[in-house]
Formats: C-alpha cells, sequence, structure tokens
C-alpha cells in the first residue's frame, strides 16, 4: 500500500532555474566563457548533477578554476533569494501530509554544508520557503552511493524510513528521475509543471503518469490513502 511520496527537488517542488542560471553565467563570466549561456548550460545537463558537469566542463576545456565551487558561491551569496516554490506546491504537500502521506526529498543538490561562513544546501531552501517539519526525510547528494539514474538516493530514504518501494512514489521533472524510480523499484509520476525537456517511457516501460499542475499530483492520488 502506498504510504510515501518523495519527490525530487529542482524544478519539481522547487523552482531554482533563474537562481541557477544566473549563477552559472556569472561563473562563466568570471572565468571569461562566451561561447556558451548559463542557460543553454543548464538546458543540457537538466537531470545531472550541476557540480559534477561543471567539472566536467573544466576538464574538457583545461580550465584550472574551480567552476563549480564559483557557482556555489554565486548561487548562495547573490541568488539564493530568487528560489521560490512552484505555484500550488505548499498547497499540495500540506494536503498529502493532511491525507497521512509520509514524505521525502531526494535531490542531487548538497543536503546541507557551510560555505565560507555561508549555511548552503538543500535544508536551508527547505527552511526558507516555510517547509520545515513537512517532511520525514531529506536525501541529498552526500547521500546516493551513486547518482541518478541509480536508485541508491531513492532506497537510502526508504531504508531509513523502514519501507520498501512498493509503498512509495517519486515525483520529478526528469528522464533521471524517471530511471530511478523504476530501477528501485517504484512507481513514478512525472512534474511536468517544472520540466524542461520533454520525457519519454522507455521500451516496455510502463505508461508514463503526468501532472501538469501539483493539484494534478492530489487527484490522482484521490483514490489511494496510506
Amino acid at each position: 500500500m502506498l504510504s510515501t511520496i518523495l519527490f525530487d527537488w529542482d524544478d519539481t517542488l522547487a523552482d531554482t532555474f533563474p537562481a541557477r542560471e544566473r549563477a552559472v553565467q556569472a561563473t562563466f563570466d568570471a572565468v571569461g566563457v562566451t561561447d556558451i549561456s548559463g542557460r543553454d548550460f543548464l538546458l543540457t545537463t537538466i537531470g545531472s548533477q550541476l557540480q559534477v558537469e561543471l567539472q566536467r566542463f573544466c576538464e574538457k576545456r583545461g580550465i584550472k578554476d574551480d567552476l563549480p565551487t564559483l557557482q556555489r558561491r554565486f548561487y548562495w551569496r547573490d541568488y539564493a533569494g530568487l528560489v521560490t516554490a512552484y505555484p500550488g506546491v505548499s498547497e499540495m504537500l500540506r494536503e498529502l501530509r493532511r491525507r497521512g502521506y509520509k514524505l521525502g526529498v531526494v535531490t542531487h543538490k548538497i543536503r546541507e554544508r557551510m560555505l565560507e561562513g555561508m549555511h548552503t544546501g538543500l535544508v536551508r531552501e527547505v527552511d526558507d520557503l516555510g517547509w520545515r517539519g513537512l517532511f520525514d526525510v531529506l536525501i541529498g547528494m552526500e547521500d546516493m552511493p551513486r547518482l541518478k539514474p541509480d536508485p541508491g538516493g531513492i532506497l537510502n530514504a526508504l531504508a531509513r524510513l523502514r519501507l520498501v518501494p512498493s509503498q512509495a512514489l517519486y515525483i520529478g521533472d526528469s528522464a533521471s528521475d524517471m530511471q530511478a524510480a523504476f530501477a528501485a523499484p517504484c512507481d513514478f509520476i512525472l512534474a511536468a509543471w517544472g520540466a524542461y525537456k520533454p520525457v519519454e517511457t522507455p521500451p516496455g516501460g510502463k505508461p508514463l503518469l503526468i501532472a501538469q499542475t501539483p493539484q494534478d499530483v492530489v487527484r490522482l492520488l484521490a483514490g489511494s490513502r496510506p
């Protein structure tokens, strides 16, 4: 029986794209990268861990500057205030909580870390959005043995809650989210309200459940209670 709903964070619950875009652009400006914009870089790496992709970018281009650290500094120091909840997400979370579901987050974002005296990471953004107390488990990059589409983050969340995959649903915006859910295996809903790229079900896969709005998640779960 479904008892737990796990969510991706960026582009699913929280609209962090404007802050990420500006932070990547500021990073590129700082080191003289002019042939790709911050927006285009993000759109080509949706579903991947941003700091990992920036490190790969450094290595591919022979850039000696520490782009992952620069990006994190710009993000948390200058642009974190741009992060907002998608319309209807707060209401969705509170309604699911009211119905008795356990809630959690499984994300590539770092869960919690100090950076130059700043409290950074998922925990900070949960607090900034006023969602402290809504989640039973928070899994960040440091809690994953491997990054999505590996299911390790989802399985770690379920282990902490003493649950099995058949009791959980994962909601995310990208193909790597879907692949991680199916590998767990647990059910998956595509959060189309935050998706920047089309997501297609793999050949032989289950039909893809799609929520165009957070309220659609509530409707899709109308006949199910923990």
